[in-house]
């Protein structure tokens, strides 16, 4: 196990005989950020991150070291905010965020995905949905 200065754990890892089978970072609180779960050396399974406070902020699923399937995220209150799904690595990633001023989520974020690399475009929405803070290629 893994230790941040401040003595508190930083990591543990999951092993099956000699095979790791998921790992989880922890932050200087404690609190767990994400799970990562692993077979054969690659991401396989439910991909877990945690808000600081504990709150389930999404669930990806993860095949042979690619996302595939229906990627859910919630925001801090535990409110459902969209989905998006991706087959063996492809698709378009999706992302949310809390308005500042209003109640409700924006789209924050859209990037292309292909075989799992980046693919194409990636944007950074603003909250008025009209205009980008940074747009790659």
């Amino acid at each position: 196990m893994r230790r941040h200065a401040n003595g508190s754990r930083a990591r543990s890892s999951w092993f099956a005989g000699s095979s790791l089978v998921g790992w989880r970072p922890f932050d200087e609180d404690g609190a767990c950020m994400l799970e990562v779960p692993v077979r054969e050396g690659e991401q396989h399974g439910v991909l877990y991150t945690w808000f600081p406070s504990g709150a389930l902020e999404s669930a990806e699923p993860w095949v042979n070291g690619r996302a595939h399937g229906l990627a859910r995220p919630w925001d801090a209150t535990g409110a459902f905010v969209g989905s998006y799904e991706m087959v063996r690595g492809t698709g378009i990633d999706l992302w949310w965020r809390q308005r500042f001023d209003a109640p409700g989520h924006y789209l924050s974020e859209a990037r292309y995905d292909v075989d799992g690399e980046l693919h194409g475009f990636e944007w950074w929405i603003r909250e008025d949905q009209e205009s980008l803070d940074e747009e790659s290629h």
